[in-house]
């Protein structure tokens, strides 16, 4: 059920441009710490333009590194330093931090953005669940732990806005052509 819900969800995110877009190409700049410049392959969803967004770069600065590694939440800084994946406050190092790297609490035979299969990355299957238990992605129904951001804690944060996810799968699209 998951899969569909994802695959479903991927489709939708590039609506109102048809599939993740058409026209002319955003190339990013190379981010602080990487080797090789980010390359967007097609132009973002309506879903990034809406949120000011052009670039996968600034998907990792206004999305990672602001929703999951900074400002902290409830005084834990959460992936940027403690817990895994860890540097998503770091725009430039998200990709190697995510891309075709297993997960490490749960669901750890999942890669937090599987390159050969991007619907069965573990990242997605976090902020897509439809509840605040995660299956994961390879099976072991609610054994991803909570969806993100973190449901356990108290207040509960904002759960990504639809623009946000849409923003976030155009990313994960995007990042598994990256050389």
């Amino acid at each position: 059920m998951t899969k569909f819900l994802l695959v479903g969800a991927l489709a939708l995110a590039g609506c109102g441009r048809g599939q993740f877009g058409g026209g002319e190409v955003a190339h990013d700049a190379a981010p602080a710490g990487d080797t090789a410049p980010l390359v967007s392959t097609t132009p973002p969803p309506v879903a990034c333009e809406s949120l000011k967004i052009a670039t996968l770069d600034e998907v990792e600065s206004k999305i990672f590194a602001r929703r999951c590694g900074t400002p902290p939440v409830a005084g834990v800084d959460c992936h940027g330093s403690v817990f895994p994946p860890r540097g998503l406050d770091t725009p430039g190092a998200i990709r190697g931090a995510l891309v075709d790297k297993n997960a490490e609490s749960s669901c750890k035979s999942d890669k937090y953005i599987n390159s050969a299969d991007i619907t069965k990355s573990f990242i997605l299957a976090k902020v897509l669940a439809p509840n605040d238990m995660v299956d994961c992605p390879s099976g072991g129904a609610g054994q991803g732990g909570l969806r993100m951001p973190d449901q356990g804690i108290k207040p509960k944060p904002d759960l990504l806005s639809a623009d946000e996810r849409g923003c976030l799968m155009w990313y994960v699209s995007e990042i598994v052509k990256q050389p």
